[in-house]
């Protein structure tokens, strides 16, 4: 979900969210903007703003550096010995 997607909700009525009970007392969530304008419109909750953008850390941690590959290729593989066979043994049938 986009920023521009999502709104923040106050719950202004006690109802279930998914799995959780939202109401008066909780916290403002993020929901799709559709998702905000339906609660809106039934009276479960009103819309308080638009999402607020993640804020960048101040201090962005370095890459990883870039692990390097040998590029010397792997060994070859033995040939195969004798192919297994499936089904019943050979000899005496029952």
């Amino acid at each position: 979900m986009t920023d521009a997607e999502a709104v923040l909700v106050q719950a202004t009525t006690t109802y279930l969210e998914g799995s959780e009970h939202k109401s008066e007392h909780s916290a403002p969530y993020l929901v799709k903007r559709s998702h905000g304008l339906e609660l809106e419109a039934q009276g479960f909750a009103r819309i308080v703003g638009p999402a607020q953008p993640a804020a960048a850390p101040a201090d962005p941690e370095p890459a990883a550096p870039a692990v390097e590959v040998d590029p010397a290729p792997l060994a070859p593989r033995a040939e195969p010995t004798a192919l297994r066979r499936r089904g019943r043994p050979p000899g005496k049938r029952v």
